[in-house]
């Protein structure tokens, strides 16, 4: 319980203390990090890092970390996820509204379970998604994920929403 409260209290500093007017999400030198907050719930810490090239591309870094398995047994979840991935954005040009984006993104990764050695895999997958800018610096990232597991051959789909802070480098 400490580690959430820590990472709420670390998030809200970020957003405070940060710059308040940042660009657009998708112009190029912007950084977007976010986070599931119904994930804590489940034990589990993730983060999402992404950063614009172009305004029609972007890279992502993203994490997850299984903290307790209050809800979410080790035997059905991995302990650590990660996957690094380009995004092509849609929504790049300023017709179709400053505060919309709907992107399709291929990823690669590697998942680990120390307990359950068939959960240890390099991973493969497709994320599709649309992100709402409410503000100049506060955004929502709804999408979908297909991840395929190249050791355990079986496609895991997956439904997720993100919030986060958009800022400048």
């Amino acid at each position: 319980m400490k580690a959430i409260k820590l990472i709420l209290f670390i998030s809200m500093i970020l957003l405070f203390c940060s710059q308040s007017i940042a660009q657009l999400m998708n112009q190029p030198g912007t950084i977007l990090i976010s986070t599931n907050p119904l994930k804590l719930i489940y034990g589990l810490v993730n983060i999402e890092i992404e950063y614009t090239i172009a305004p029609s591309t972007s890279v992502k870094l993203s994490s997850e970390y299984l903290l307790s398995d209050w809800f979410i047994k080790k035997e059905k979840h991995p302990v650590f996820v990660t996957s690094i991935g380009m995004r092509y954005h849609f929504l790049h040009n300023k017709e179709y509204g400053d505060n919309n984006d709907v992107y399709l993104g291929f990823n690669s990764g590697y998942s680990w379970s120390k307990n359950f050695p068939e959960q240890t895999s390099f991973l493969v997958g497709l994320d599709a998604g649309y992100k709402y800018q409410f503000n100049s610096y506060l955004f929502m990232n709804a999408k979908g994920l297909i991840t395929y597991p190249v050791k355990y051959p079986k496609i895991l789909p997956g439904l997720e929403c993100l919030f986060g802070y958009a800022y400048l480098k």
